[in-house]
């Protein structure tokens, strides 16, 4: 008996002789059971009727949003905070102090300076007290000088009976004396000189050697400065570039955080609008 074509699916009928059914091969992938009189009874399946693929198709969209949600509320959460570290710390300086025995050398220079200036200023003024002492014994020599040999003259003359020239030898011993007094003064002025002139130079060598000591010692100290000085600079140039470098990693955190906060928001966004497809 030819077979008859059932909405699409193939059926035959059943031969007598086979008491076995005989099956309506449909097309959805779910044989049809008929029974002995060629009726279909029911639809039986191989197995369950639950497709993974299908599910997550159609979850997917619950699934993005859901993600989506949960990176934002970790993103919130997360918030980072500003570092705010103090980078100051003591700076130690050091510290230069004279010695006190440099210090006594010093200042006994300084003085032996000073009085061999003194001794100069001294010895080149006619009024000073060398020049004076000098002058009051040339004085008395000359006067005692001048008064021997006025008393030798009268007595000699007394001798040979020669009377009257007293006042004649008189004259030739003040001239005599007037001579050798401008002589002892002016070997005074010159010797005063000389000496002033030795004076003047222990003088300036003593002030030497004191200044001397004394630019050592300023030299220590500038070098103390400076180099307290850099590492002033030193400070001031480490803690500005850890600011700076601690302001650029808070940047740098607010700005990955906004990112991670908006991709978050858009996938979100993305999420509902996939739910309207």
């Amino acid at each position: 008996m030819p077979n008859n074509t059932y909405q699409g699916a193939q059926l035959s009928v059943p031969d007598p002789t086979n008491q076995q059914p005989n099956l309506i091969r449909g097309t959805a992938n779910a044989p049809l059971m008929a029974d002995f009189s060629g009726n279909v009874v029911a639809n039986q399946t191989t197995g369950s009727n639950f497709n993974m693929s299908n599910f997550l198709t159609a979850a997917s969209p619950y699934l993005g949003m859901a993600s989506a949600g949960m990176g934002l509320l970790s993103s919130v959460m997360n918030k980072p905070k500003n570092i705010n570290q103090d980078f100051s710390f003591d700076l130690a300086n050091s510290q230069y102090n004279t010695s006190q025995g440099l210090t006594n050398n010093m200042n006994s220079l300084s003085g032996l300076g000073q009085d061999f200036n003194n001794t100069y200023k001294d010895m080149m003024n006619p009024n000073g007290s060398y020049n004076q002492s000098m002058f009051q014994n040339l004085r008395q020599n000359v006067a005692d000088t001048s008064s021997q040999n006025a008393n030798q003259m009268n007595a000699a003359m007394a001798a040979r009976g020669m009377m009257g020239m007293g006042n004649v030898y008189n004259a030739i011993n003040n001239r005599q004396a007037g001579d050798q007094y401008a002589q002892g003064m002016q070997g005074i002025r010159n010797q005063s000189a000389n000496l002033a002139g030795q004076f003047g130079q222990m003088s300036m060598g003593a002030y030497g050697q004191a200044g001397n000591l004394a630019g050592q010692a300023d030299a220590r100290q500038l070098q103390n400065t400076q180099f307290n000085t850099q590492n002033q600079n030193d400070y001031n140039q480490y803690l500005k570039m850890s600011d700076y470098n601690q302001q650029v990693q808070n940047q740098n955190a607010r700005s990955a955080h906004s990112n991670n906060m908006s991709n978050n928001l858009f996938n979100l966004a993305g999420g509902f609008f996939g739910m309207g497809k």
